[in-house]
């Protein structure tokens, strides 16, 4: 018998480790071994648009967009087969359809006998800084009236085909036009 101090110590805790699944700020998914959906927290609702119910004994490719490679999978799938942390990116959809792009970190949950149990990943929505990311990159290095490649693409492009030159020992030429 566990006396009432202690269970009610075991209680605290567990309800500590429970809100703190809840309100963790990224989505949380927990799968059972054939990846069937137990568990999601509130911050998987809210970014993905479903709610637990929708969601709960389904398994996680009814978000998949077709934009992540098979490849990843593969390789998220012998990672875990072999115990270790993978680390991620996924193209997913959303509820509405739209697409989010997730960095996601998932891990085995073993039971006491060392025996994987479940799997849980953690995911944080990252479509935003992606798209940032892009819009950046293409500013600093195409025109924005025009679409064409800049000065420092020009740069770019010019040296790798002057490289490509000496190293084959052939010419090539440069037409300029100015389009003021």
């Amino acid at each position: 018998f566990v006396d009432i101090t202690q269970r009610k110590k075991i209680e605290n805790e567990l309800l500590k480790l429970s809100q703190g699944m809840e309100q963790n700020p990224h989505s949380i998914v927990i799968t059972d071994l054939n990846g069937n959906i137990e568990y999601v927290n509130t911050a998987f609702t809210i970014a993905s648009g479903y709610m637990s119910a929708e969601v709960i004994g389904k398994n996680p490719k009814i978000f998949q967009s077709g934009k992540t490679s098979a490849i990843t999978y593969k390789k998220m799938w012998l990672s875990l087969s072999k115990g270790e942390r993978w680390i991620g990116e996924f193209i997913n959809f959303n509820k509405n359809g739209d697409e989010r792009i997730q960095s996601v970190t998932r891990s085995n949950i073993y039971q006491s006998d060392g025996q994987i149990k479940h799997y849980i990943a953690i995911e944080e929505d990252i479509t935003e800084r992606k798209h940032s990311e892009d819009r950046i990159h293409y500013m600093a290095n195409f025109d924005p009236l025009t679409g064409l490649p800049n000065r420092a693409q020009l740069d770019d492009r010019l040296a790798y085909v002057l490289g490509l030159a000496k190293r084959n020992q052939e010419q090539f030429a440069v037409m300029f036009l100015d389009l003021d």
